[in-house]
């Protein structure tokens, strides 16, 4: 009995800390809003009218000199649109102001958020940020009883402190646009407050000083999900709202959904295929590039240039794709094979094209480790700029280091990031499928949804990664950890030291047994083995303690080592 009570205790013990650990969680699904592209679109349509006043509509006009010396433009950051050197398409303020967004509350408050992979951090305007625009969605942040200056002390990720010990934190991109804020914590909210389960305590920059398109975009900030300690899928993991690092975007051209912590396989066409994520360094979603295709025709070229510095990179930020350089040449040899004609998509040029001839031509599609492949139809690299008029949307430059595969590659496509299994995972999906959404005074309103979806989707997986040493999920996993191996040692003790009074007790029944002094209790059933039977039972329990005798000697021995 002395065991029972030995095993249940321990074992009730484990139960309360596991039970007090795994507390309740949920998947978030939430509709994704499409924004202008205005750095983007603008450039672009800037372009197509700079040329009419040059050219006859008809012609195909060269917007660039192929032969020239490009250098990025001081007027980039200009709210007024004006043509810009081809070489300043590659910068990060194409990503700056991305077109897919999401609509959250922090502290009570709206925000507009622009949805980034391929950074980690979350910041928006707040109250007192001169000279920030004016054409943000909401008004700027106001703090609120719960909103928190996070300190040096408080954060790990803190760079730089103030005077006042507060911690800076600053985003600055390739072309010089950047921003400046403190860090900060506030609740964060997917739904209306009746919901508490979409909501969790955030960490982001509260934005005091910041340039170029931040100043001129329409959404209030940036929401980073790459793999960043501070990306809000993290940090809702972290708050155990959500059982898993897991998320999903499937950005359409109205917009999309945003699954964290799960992933909705229902709005699939094809099954999902999984492409391992390379580890760079860097925090962003980095994989190995095979090769490009366009129809049939692949590029000739070695693989080694798509997989060169950063690499090839994920960006839901980045409007369109970039590639470095190198790759140009060999992909209008593919196009000219391909298709025939010099219509190649580029950045540089506009053509004259109905919208049958467009769709009669072959996919660009990007060949990913392990057979995922992304493909970009006809009507997502052109870009439509006037009546029968489409400008190209490949940007080619080396000063991002990388081959990014912006948004527009991403449309119609279920994009799975997976972190733990190190993967991210391609399907084919119906990307304007609805989330939730209620009328209110002839305007939509999108909210979350309680959703079943998958936790774990299957597929292939590469290899797991633990969380980061020093975070707090680290730091319980440590501590259950460890309360589950003394719990073992501890069940392992009792069995030992209760299997070591049996065996003595026994030993000292048989020894009585033996000078004939043993008066045995029927009424009890007992029963007094014979000497050898004895010695048999013996032999039995050192074969069954042994193993368990070893572990905790060699355990004292360790603790008694100085």
């Amino acid at each position: 009995m002395k065991l029972v009570g030995r095993v249940a205790l321990f074992g009730t013990l484990l139960l309360a800390l596991l039970g007090n650990y795994h507390a309740q969680a949920n998947v978030i699904q939430v509709a994704l809003t499409k924004m202008a592209r205005s750095s983007e679109v603008d450039w672009l349509h800037s372009r197509y009218r700079n040329a009419l006043n040059a050219a006859a509509p008809s012609e195909k006009v060269n917007l660039a000199d192929d032969n020239s010396t490009t250098t990025q433009s001081a007027s980039a950051n200009s709210a007024t649109p004006q043509v810009i050197n081809v070489d300043a398409a590659e910068t990060r303020i194409f990503s700056g102001e991305g077109s897919h967004t999401i609509q959250v509350t922090v502290g009570g408050q709206p925000r507009t958020l622009i949805i980034d992979t391929g950074s980690g951090k979350t910041a928006f305007v707040c109250e007192g940020c001169n000279n920030c625009g004016t054409r943000h969605e909401n008004a700027p942040f106001q703090f609120t009883s719960n909103t928190k200056y996070l300190t040096c002390a408080s954060s790990n990720s803190c760079a730089e402190c103030t005077t006042e010990g507060k911690c800076k934190y600053s985003q600055v991109y390739v072309e010089g646009d950047y921003w400046l804020a403190n860090k900060v914590s506030d609740v964060m909210a997917f739904a209306p407050k009746n919901q508490p389960a979409f909501q969790a305590p955030v960490n982001f920059g509260c934005i005091y000083a910041q340039d170029g398109v931040f100043n001129t975009q329409t959404s209030d900030g940036i929401m980073g999900f790459s793999k960043h300690a501070d990306s809000i899928f993290e940090q809702f993991y972290q708050h155990k709202v959500t059982k898993s690092r897991i998320f999903s975007q499937c950005l359409s051209q109205n917009g999309g959904i945003l699954t964290l912590g799960g992933v909705d396989m229902s709005i699939n066409y094809d099954p999902v295929v999984y492409t391992p994520i390379r580890n760079t360094g860097f925090q962003y979603w980095t994989v190995t590039l095979l090769s490009i295709s366009i129809g049939s025709t692949e590029l000739e070229i070695d693989n080694k240039v798509y997989n060169k510095h950063r690499g090839t990179v994920f960006d839901s930020g980045t409007t369109f794709v970039y590639m470095p350089l190198a790759i140009e040449a060999p992909l209008k040899a593919a196009w000219a094979k391909a298709v025939g004609d010099d219509q190649f998509p580029i950045s540089d040029y506009y053509y004259d094209l109905t919208e049958a001839q467009l769709a009669h031509l072959p996919d660009i599609c990007f060949h990913l480790l392990n057979d995922a492949k992304v493909c970009v139809p006809p009507s997502l690299y052109f870009y439509r700029v006037g009546v029968g008029k489409y400008a190209g949307t490949l940007f080619f430059g080396d000063g991002a280091k990388s081959l990014i595969i912006g948004a527009s590659a991403l449309t119609n496509h279920n994009v799975i990031y997976d972190v733990d299994n190190l993967r991210i995972g391609v399907a084919k999906a119906n990307c304007e499928a609805t989330v939730s959404s209620t009328a209110t005074d002839n305007s939509t309103t999108t909210s979350a949804v309680m959703v079943e979806l998958s936790i774990n989707p299957g597929g292939d997986k590469f290899r797991s990664i633990s969380p980061a040493i020093g975070s707090y999920d680290a730091l319980v996993q440590w501590i259950l950890a460890s309360a589950t191996f003394l719990g073992v040692i501890g069940l392992v003790n009792a069995l030992w030291m209760e299997l070591k009074d049996i065996k003595a007790e026994k030993a000292h029944q048989a020894q009585l047994a033996k000078q004939g002094d043993v008066n045995v209790n029927e009424a009890d059933g007992g029963r007094v083995p014979s000497a050898s039977s004895c010695a048999l039972l013996d032999e039995e329990e050192e074969d069954r303690t042994s193993a368990f005798s070893f572990i905790l000697m060699r355990d004292d021995d360790e603790r008694q080592v100085v």
